[in-house]
């Protein structure tokens, strides 16, 4: 397997400068869209917490709103894993694009 998964590429002299800037802003809107997901997810979670915490709420009703609070806490684990990959991804993109405009 190539360097960033780029195919057979092998070597860095290889390496188009174009799809590495376009491989960066593909990752940029990828990270955007993992932030947004995990704005919601922690939004979704706050407001679960709030509704389970009202005065009068049944031990049925803090049970589920805990169920959900459990599955917004896994989507938010793997966006943040995911942003984790794309934040690394894209550094390895950027150290790459300085070598070889440090090559040229």
């Amino acid at each position: 397997m190539g360097i960033l998964g780029f195919g057979r590429v092998t070597k860095l002299e290889n390496l188009d400068v174009k799809v590495l800037k376009r491989e960066r802003i593909t990752q940029e809107v990828r990270q955007d869209q993992l932030m947004v997901r995990l704005r919601g997810a922690q939004e979704q979670y706050d407001s679960l917490m709030e509704l389970a915490s009202e005065p009068g709420t049944s031990d049925g009703e803090i049970d589920v709103a805990a169920y959900r609070m459990s599955q917004v806490l896994k989507t938010k684990d793997r966006a943040e894993q995911d942003l984790q990959q794309v934040l690394s991804r894209m550094s390895v993109i950027d150290s790459t694009l300085v070598v070889l405009n440090n090559k040229m």
